[in-house]
């Protein structure tokens, strides 16, 4: 069907906590940015969307920002 769209589950809170949570002491706990750690937990679930299932995502995405380099 030409124009037709794939429909992607919506993010789960509790993976983007996860995620977040992970980058938030990734980057050594440090307080007042959860805003931050948030938004990349959400950007990093949706870069790791390809697969489609919420579970693999979440695991997608720890694994990307896992291999990112740690910022100084």
């Amino acid at each position: 069907m030409e124009g037709a769209t794939e429909q992607k589950q919506p993010l789960n809170h509790d993976d983007i906590a996860k995620v977040a949570r992970e980058l938030w002491q990734k980057e050594g706990c440090q307080n007042g940015r959860d805003l931050e750690y948030w938004l990349k937990a959400e950007q990093a679930l949706l870069a790791a969307s390809g697969n489609g299932r919420p579970g693999a995502r979440a695991r997608n995405a720890r694994a990307k920002l896992n291999s990112s380099p740690k910022k100084a």
